[in-house]
């Protein structure tokens, strides 16, 4: 069995078309609130909290999160592990949603990543998805293609904290749209794929 099949774009077009019929757009407007997180001059840079920094560092600087909360015990993790590593957070909420928005890495924490970086000692799941140099490719008028991936063909791996990170995803992006979007750095398509640290980690919480 092979590693990826092409998701078929006309299944793709019907799915969106249907799924479109029942959605209900909320007209009200989204309240911004500011949040005030304590920094401590002992903060830490958790595997998590690296994983939501190192985008911003390693690959574009004006990446902003929206981190979808809906528990009490949720908006707490994200305003102590998280939080305090940008310089701007604020709490937006739409009707029954609540998202915490973080912008700006702040440059305690961004010298605190890379003198992790450079001793070797940042998370490998994060560095497997964001440490490769940007290429200059332009991909803009190429043709886009889905894939689903054969799990099965992926060996696990149950290590570098994978099981904190996927709690809290599966608390906040997976319960409340059903799916967490990533965006790697410069990964090729091709067999490779298997062999990512990533990949292997977060098949095993699949």
């Amino acid at each position: 069995m092979k590693l990826f099949e092409e998701i078929d774009p006309t299944q793709s077009d019907d799915e969106d078309s249907n799924s479109k019929k029942t959605i209900h757009i909320n007209q009200a407007r989204p309240q911004f609130e500011n949040v005030v997180v304590n920094k401590s001059a002992n903060q830490q840079l958790s595997s998590l909290a690296q994983f939501f920094i190192a985008p911003n560092i390693l690959v574009d600087s004006n990446a902003i999160w929206h981190i979808p909360v809906s528990e009490e015990v949720i908006y707490n993790q994200v305003t102590k592990e998280i939080a305090p590593h940008f310089e701007k957070t604020s709490k937006v909420t739409n009707g029954n949603q609540v998202q915490i928005m973080l912008q700006n890495i702040s440059e305690s924490s961004r010298i605190m990543f890379m003198d992790l970086f450079s001793s070797n000692k940042i998370n490998p799941i994060v560095l497997d998805l964001y440490s490769q140099a940007t290429t200059s490719k332009q991909i803009m008028n190429n043709r886009v293609k889905s894939y689903k991936v054969n799990l099965q063909e992926v060996p696990r791996l149950i290590e570098h904290d994978i099981v904190h990170m996927w709690n809290f995803f599966e608390s906040t992006f997976i319960k409340n749209g059903e799916y967490l979007i990533m965006m790697p750095n410069n990964w090729k398509f091709d067999d490779a794929f298997r062999e990512r640290i990533s990949v292997q980690a977060f098949c095993e919480r699949l």
